[in-house]
């Protein structure tokens, strides 16, 4: 199982040690770990690979999309700068060459971005490495023939190879370098890599970009904000057009057509690059399979009207932002168990994004929130709550998450970004899921300060606070879209609740509302789904 493969296979080759000779202490061999002696079982050895010949001749050549620079204007800080807080971080770590493999760690460290290799993820193939005094990029020489990608790169200090050059050159630093040390992440990098590395010479931790990446900037952060803006220009055109069409022109809107139209009005937008992941449209039963995808010639295809609802996860690609967020739409009438479950999602979404919790909180202490009225309700879902998010790169970001899965423990902090999903699905009936993207801040306004400015406890500046006062977070929202109001069982939510619900539909007005036209359908609609709720 995936989940348990690198578990298995060590225990595996742990235990067959028993069944290996062992190098005696005269053996010049034995100035190496011995359990380099099982490492000789090595599927990349003496064997062929099976995936390349499963793939024979079909196999598809390797994607050559260009990269192009991202502005400083939206990384917020430099590729010169960054790699000054990788090498410091090595030098604590003792180690003398880092080795980065994951795209998206790559797209962020020299700050750049593609379109094309990877469908949805704005990042190139490629690998990367730092050493003390040699910064190096490993890609096709196709990636980097513009001249402002190649200009970013020579500022910075990046010596371009040949994609192959990272297996000779991780050999070659440990043959030349005494006391040789490797900072690779094994479980962000291939097997290729990993394996050429001894024991003794291997640093296996999360890499240095990981907490980085992690903990946007402020530039980073006003980039995610914007697009989740003019994310929301787009969903209220749309929405107001398939209401318009169900509702009032009586026509039934395949999956398909939703999906299009849909992507059609985000890439109106500006900054727009592509979907941030496939969309996920599902009409009734087909709402609740988590990630299902329209197909035209499928037999699950189905098409909308009044007497179902429908689910859809979506989200854009922006120069400057990535969004994630899901709705979920009746235009007829619900049923009361779908307002019942439906409240019940609301409420859990709105419990993680109240949530004021200490520094150090992992975010699987959060999850209960999300879940706490479904289960009152003898309801959960089989999914996680929340997943973190890149800025203007991949949808899906570690190493934050709230989740049931207690084993990641990593702390939430001030920059992160998490989606807010709970949800309730029935199979063969219909799903339900209210997705919020939130960026986790400070509760004091002079906490927020420091971090933009990027103080230290020492600095001046940096707030003091008596010994054994904790500092807390909280959450801001960035998705601007409103919520189906008439889907609700005003009898369960409490005044704090209503009052949120209110508070947020203001927000989302008042941010969303001057990028429309006045009087324009979107406009119409957009007023309506924001007016307060009326309350018992």
């Amino acid at each position: 199982h995936p989940a348990s493969f690198a578990k298995e296979l060590a225990d595996r080759f742990e235990a067959a040690k028993d069944h290996v000779e062992q190098p005696t202490n005269d053996d010049d061999s034995s100035v190496e770990d011995s359990s380099f002696v099982v490492g000789e079982i090595d599927t990349l050895d003496n064997y062929p690979n099976l995936v390349d010949f499963v793939w024979a001749d079909d196999r598809p050549a390797v994607p050559k999309s260009p990269f192009r620079v991202h502005p400083i204007e939206y990384a917020g800080k430099s590729v010169a700068d960054k790699i000054e807080i990788i090498r410091e971080t090595m030098r604590n770590k003792k180690a003398t060459f880092t080795v980065f493999s994951a795209l998206d760690d790559i797209a962020y460290l020299f700050n750049m971005r593609a379109t094309g290799d990877i469908a949805t993820c704005p990042v190139g193939i490629a690998y990367a490495t730092i050493s003390n005094n040699e910064v190096f990029l490993y890609c096709d020489e196709a990636k980097v023939v513009s001249d402002d990608v190649q200009s970013h790169l020579k500022e910075a200090g990046v010596t371009v190879k040949l994609y192959d050059d990272i297996v000779p050159e991780m050999e070659a630093h440990m043959a030349d370098t005494k006391n040789a040390k490797i900072w690779i992440e094994k479980a962000r990098s291939n097997y290729a890599l990993s394996r050429i590395i001894p024991v003794r010479k291997l640093i296996d931790a999360q890499n240095a970009v990981t907490p980085m990446k992690a903990c946007k900037n402020e530039a980073e952060m006003e980039g995610m904000r914007r697009a989740h803006i003019v994310d929301g220009v787009a969903m209220a055109h749309f929405i107001a057009w398939l209401q318009n069409v169900i509702v009032n022109e009586g026509r039934s809107v395949s999956e398909v057509e939703i999906d299009e139209v849909l992507t059609g009005y985000r890439a109106k937008q500006p900054g727009f690059v592509e979907v941030s992941f496939p969309t996920i449209a599902g009409v009734g039963p087909n709402g609740a399979i988590i990630h299902y995808s329209a197909k035209k010639d499928s037999d699950l295809l189905k098409y909308l009207d009044i007497t179902n609802p429908i689910l859809i996860d979506s989200g854009g690609q922006y120069k400057y932002g990535t969004t994630d967020v899901t709705r979920t739409w009746h235009f007829g009438e619900a049923t009361s168990e779908f307002i019942d479950a439906y409240t019940r999602v609301l409420k859990g979404n709105i419990g993680v994004d109240s949530m004021i919790y200490p520094e150090d909180t992992p975010g699987f202490v959060l999850d209960v929130f999300a879940r706490k009225s479904l289960w009152e309700g003898g309801l959960d879902y089989g999914h996680g709550t929340g997943h973190g998010v890149g800025a203007a790169l991949n949808v899906h970001e570690g190493p934050q998450s709230i989740s049931p899965r207690w084993a990641n423990k990593e702390v939430l902090k001030k920059g992160m970004v998490l989606s807010n999903e709970p949800g309730y699905y029935v199979d063969g009936k219909f799903g339900i899921r209210i997705e919020n993207l939130l960026e986790v801040s400070y509760v004091n306004d002079e906490d927020n300060e420091a971090y933009d400015q990027e103080l230290k406890e020492g600095d001046e500046g940096f707030p003091e606070k008596p010994v054994g006062q904790r500092t807390f977070l909280k959450f801001r929202r960035l998705t601007m879209i409103p919520i189906q109001k008439n889907l609700i069982d005003v009898s369960m939510l409490n005044t704090a609740e209503l009052d949120w619900l209110d508070s947020y539909h203001e927000e989302v007005y008042a941010k969303v509302a001057p990028l429309l036209e006045n009087d324009s359908p979107a406009m119409v609609w957009l007023k309506k789904s924001c007016e307060k709720i009326e309350r018992n």
